[in-house]
């Protein structure tokens, strides 16, 4: 029994060493395959790059700054904080909490378009404070954060409309400088023309409630076509027409009540100031002026035919002389007006039309040499006559009369020019002995009142127009053994 019991305690013993042996195998390969597993670099930063990308980005940058210098762990550290700041931005600006946004793009640094979204948070940020002061009546502040917004959203139009707000503001207060400045400054953020008219339009209402007529209308056409700022200018001229009229006040009565146009019964109140005042401006030969008022009278009296004879007169004065002639048809004879003498302006009319027609340039068309031959016959004991006529074409390079005027004060004319043409010095019954001279004349006939028929130049010439063209005949005569042979030419000249 006891041999068998010592077998027994050996075995015991090797195989308890021989377990020992075996867990001690199994314990060091089992430390071993966690330090490969779970212990070693490449395992951290695998697990790192995990949480990275499952967006757990403040794990992730623990993990890699704990790698040190393994791989690109720093880089990769100091990119999974930017990420983390970038994301919290993001989701900061979408629920609107615009100043935690800044401050999350501010520390995302340099990471993709952070800096762009911190602007655009603080842009926002800056916008919606400026919109809630503007809300709680803090202009002056609402106005400088809207400006911070830099121009995002509708801040730039909000600006504008609370410069508005203020400049009403100071109208309400009579405070015109300070709206005018409100409204000039607004000018920066938006059109502020009509802003600026209805400045002026308030400005001219208070003038007029002190009865500053004067401001009031500078005032009223500043503000052009505000409201109705037309007619508060009308209503001023016309009630200033109406104090004139009652005191006899012709003249001003015509000013006032012709500004004010259309205005209530202004026409038909004015007609006989209309009228007067016309009438004296034609007397001092205002006629555009005396026109227009003359117009404005309507059917009073002769105011129509007057208002022709000042827009004839006008005519005249610009040159169109034929629809001044046209005009004055229209005025009776019976018409008169103490102090201007309207018929004999209307016979200048028709006599400068007249001259007008003369005036100008004409060129050589030809010339007509006629011979008149006479021989005495003793056998018939008379006179035998016959005729030798030879005519001359000549197309002149420049105009060869020239007709010009001026109208003197009293409504004469002065004609002047000069004629140009050949004059035959020497004369024989053949066209081949024929010698000629150039000639030119000057001519003026002063102080007329009306074309010549007939101008007398020099050596016996004379020019005539016979209502279309010039003529111009000079004579000479040469007396021959046999008879008298006589010579006259005539030089024709047309436009």
């Amino acid at each position: 029994m006891g041999d068998y019991r010592n077998g027994s305690s050996n075995t015991l013993k090797l195989v308890l060493i021989m377990v020992g042996i075996v867990l001690v195998i199994l314990l060091g390969l089992g430390g071993t395959m966690l330090y490969v597993t779970k212990g070693s670099p490449t395992s951290k930063y695998n697990k790192a790059v995990n949480d990275y990308t499952a967006g757990n980005y403040m794990s992730a940058a623990q993990q890699f700054e704990a790698l040190g210098d393994y791989r690109d762990s720093k880089r990769r550290a100091a990119e999974s904080l930017q990420k983390m700041h970038y994301t919290f931005g993001k989701t900061a600006f979408e629920n609107g909490e615009y100043e935690k946004a800044v401050e999350e793009y501010e520390a995302a640094g340099e990471y993709e378009d952070a800096k762009d979204k911190a602007i655009e948070s603080k842009n926002a940020m800056h916008y919606t404070k400026g919109v809630s002061l503007s809300k709680s009546g803090d202009i002056d502040k609402a106005i400088e954060e809207l400006k911070l917004a830099n121009g995002s959203y509708d801040a730039d139009a909000k600006i504008f409309d609370l410069y508005v707000l203020k400049g009403d503001k100071e109208i309400e207060n009579k405070a015109f400088d300070k709206a005018m400045e409100c409204f000039k400054t607004a000018g920066a953020y938006k059109d502020n023309a009509e802003q600026i008219k209805k400045c002026y339009y308030f400005m001219g209402d208070d003038a007029e409630s002190k009865n500053e007529h004067d401001k009031a209308v500078s005032y009223y056409v500043e503000a052009g076509d505000y409201s109705d700022a037309a007619d508060k200018i009308k209503a001023i001229y016309y009630n200033a027409g109406i104090d004139a009229l009652s005191n006899n006040q012709t003249d001003k009565a015509a000013e006032f009540l012709k500004i004010a146009g259309d205005y209530k019964d202004a026409s038909s109140k004015g007609q006989a100031a209309f009228y007067s005042r016309g009438v004296a401006l034609l007397k001092t030969k205002e006629f555009e002026s005396a026109s227009e008022f003359l117009k404005l009278a309507g059917s009073y009296k002769n105011a129509k035919e007057l208002a022709n004879v000042c827009d004839a007169e006008v005519c005249l004065k610009e040159g169109d002389v034929k629809t001044a002639v046209s005009l004055y048809s229209k005025v009776s004879k019976k018409t008169t007006v103490s102090g201007f003498n309207i018929q004999a302006r209307k016979t200048h009319a028709s006599q400068r039309l007249a001259i007008d027609k003369v005036h100008g340039a004409y060129s050589q068309a030809a010339y007509d040499i006629y011979v008149e031959k006479k021989v005495y016959t003793a056998t018939s004991g008379h006179f035998k006559k016959w005729y030798f006529s030879t005519l001359f074409y000549h197309i002149a390079s420049t105009p060869a009369v020239i007709v010009n005027y001026d109208v003197n004060p009293d409504g004469t004319f002065n004609i002047y020019g000069t004629v140009s043409f050949v004059r035959f010095t020497k004369y024989a019954e053949e066209q081949s002995g024929l010698e000629y001279e150039l000639t030119k004349y000057s001519y003026r006939i002063n102080k007329v009142k009306k074309f010549p028929k007939t101008i007398k130049l020099p050596n016996g010439t004379k020019l005539t127009y016979n209502g279309q063209n010039f003529l111009l005949k000079y004579a000479k005569n040469k007396k021959t053994k046999s008879g008298k042979i006589e010579f006259r030419s005539t030089v024709r000249y047309q436009k």
